[in-house]
């Protein structure tokens, strides 16, 4: 090490942004195709355009039906999905099998909500789910640094005051716990919920409990620890905002969420980017506020209605599997009615509860390619009756090698386009992924859909059995281990408020929805998507491209306002 990181000879390059370097590329891109342009005249890019089109024909010969028809698709009726058993921690719960009656026999009394999804495993993984709803607006933006620093805190015995150095603490969990994690958000939903998470093997259940006690009460906001966890939060931040895919997404979170209420819109990286320098400046100055804002939400989130437990593994095994969390979780509290389980959709801005004409046009020095996000309102409720058909028709649209993976990305209009239906957060989404011309692919895009909606275009049976295999696979996959599939059983019985099996349910809704019901999804959902009264538009773009963008998106009725990244 010595030798090779330490005492060797190295030189480093370090790179800078630079906005008149950024400019001279434009301009140099510009000219140099202007320069192409009249070295081959208009007869050679004539003679280029009939080539291209020649090869791109040669391209779209369909695959022979019969090549499909030999390979069937299963009912789905005859897949098995992994069985998972539910018990609750109150008695006289609406669960009878074998895990509910052990934990009945186990006489404590519990005050807070636990559910034990029951797995044949060695291991066990317990969870704290927080509700973040009662927070008020000052103190949600502290959230991503109070959960980054959560297993890196100081910890204070309560009893005797004595204090575990951080490092000391990460050393101590490493021998009691196989891993550990936490964060805002759950599976990339339910971003009003956070969690904290860990693995231990079963036989240390009970110690695995009792790091979960200490590690949410008695942990030591340290102004050091916070500095050092802010700034690298601060640091990361950059990096990102050179993404424009991913600030795209950020500048519409700007638009549609609520700062106030939303965690999206309070954690949007935009905003973080003012609101960590304003922290670190505190922790040198007055580092009591800092404290006293992470105390403050701490108590919050950790009241016992804003609790949620569940505890997966071989619940079986455990002989006081309630005892264990009355003895090592000592939460001295009555029971409480627990508060409901907040969906991102029921924290929307004012705009974006209506969506329709408004958006951005963000000028980005670090890109030269274009990236758009289109938005509108989408089922807001997982037992939807439109949302399977609404899913199998994305799937059709934006498959490999389906319709916008030929015409859009076919023909060079954009490197990649996607639909997303997030009922979670209530919005159908499109987005376009490093295109030379934005306004171009989404009016390519459009005219697509409008060939659909009319009739014009229709899916071919193969185009409809190949999209709803693909998305049978994709849902089976979500329980493809016993982990994944206890999961998903907490996910979908407290979260998402629909049954058990719902997967499988879903998976035979799936492949009962007919071209008459996508005709209904289409009509009610996906075409609002491409009207400017119905959506909202942020495309992020090289500053070159910036007035073209603006003033197309005009002609077709969007009024949109032209920002500088660091302006939203």
């Amino acid at each position: 090490m010595s030798r090779f990181y330490i005492d060797s000879k190295r030189a480093t390059i370090i790179g800078k942004p630079s906005a008149a370097h950024a400019a001279k590329l434009a301009e140099d891109e510009a000219k140099r195709i202007e320069e192409q342009k009249q070295r081959l005249g208009e007869k050679k890019l004539k003679e280029l355009e009939e080539e291209l089109e020649k090869h791109r024909a040669q391209n779209d010969i369909p695959v022979p039906a019969e090549i499909f028809d030999n390979f069937p698709i299963p009912d789905v009726k005859t897949i098995e999905m992994i069985n998972v058993l539910t018990g609750r921690s109150q008695p006289n719960s609406q669960f009878d099998n074998e895990v509910q009656k052990h934990l009945d026999n186990d006489a404590a009394v519990i005050p807070y909500f636990i559910e034990f999804d029951h797995i044949k495993s060695e291991f066990v993984e317990l969870t704290l789910f927080f509700t973040s709803t009662d927070l008020p607006a000052n103190l949600r933006p502290y959230l991503d640094l109070y959960f980054d620093s959560f297993y890196s805190l100081p910890l204070v015995d309560p009893n005797t005051g004595k204090e575990t150095h951080f490092e000391d603490v990460v050393k101590l969990l490493d021998q009691d716990t196989v891993s550990r994690g936490c964060g805002v958000g759950v599976n990339g939903m339910f971003r009003q919920l956070a969690l904290v998470v860990l693995k231990t093997e079963r036989a240390k259940y009970n110690e695995g409990i009792a790091w979960l006690q200490r590690m949410t009460w008695n942990t030591r906001f340290d102004a050091d620890r916070l500095k050092v966890i802010a700034t690298k939060l601060l640091n990361d931040i950059p990096q990102q905002k050179r993404d424009g895919s991913r600030m795209s997404r950020a500048c519409m979170d700007v638009i549609t969420y609520d700062y106030e209420k939303s965690n999206i819109a309070a954690l949007n990286v935009l905003k973080q980017a003012k609101f960590l320098p304003e922290v670190i400046k505190k922790l040198e100055q007055e580092p009591e506020t800092v404290i006293k804002a992470l105390s403050e939400l701490r108590e919050i989130l950790t009241r016992p209605a804003n609790i949620h437990i569940q505890v997966q593994g071989d619940v079986l095994r455990q002989n006081e599997p309630k005892t264990s969390w009355l003895r090592n979780f000592a939460l001295k509290a009555k029971t409480v009615s627990l508060a409901p389980i907040p969906f991102s959709s029921q924290v929307w801005s004012k705009a974006g509860k209506t969506p329709g004409k408004m958006g951005y046009v963000v000028n980005m020095p670090s890109i030269e390619s274009s990236f758009a996000s289109h938005v509108t309102h989408g089922p807001t409720e997982f037992l939807d009756p439109d949302y399977a058909a609404l899913i199998v028709l994305s799937e059709c649209l934006d498959t490999l090698e389906g319709p916008f993976w030929k015409q859009l990305r076919g023909s060079g209009a954009v490197y990649g386009a996607n639909l997303r239906v997030d009922v979670e957060s209530g919005f159908l989404s499109f987005t376009i992924y490093r295109s030379p011309d934005a306004l171009r692919a989404y009016n390519l895009a459009a005219e697509i859909v409008n060939d659909y909606a009319s009739g014009k275009t229709k899916f071919t049976k193969q185009e409809l059995e190949g999209a709803k295999a693909s998305i049978v696979y994709r849902i089976v996959r979500k329980e493809e281990t016993i982990s994944s599939a206890a999961t998903e059983a907490f996910v979908n019985q407290v979260l998402k408020k629909v049954p058990a099996n719902y997967n499988k349910e879903f998976l035979e809704r799936v492949q009962g929805v007919t071209p008459e019901q996508m005709q209904h999804a289409m009509d009610k959902y996906l075409s609002k998507v491409f009207n400017a009264d119905t959506s909202f538009v942020v495309v992020t773009s090289a500053a070159t491209k910036v007035k073209d963008i603006s003033e197309g998106f005009k002609k077709i009725g969007f009024q949109l306002e032209t920002k500088n990244i660091d302006d939203i």
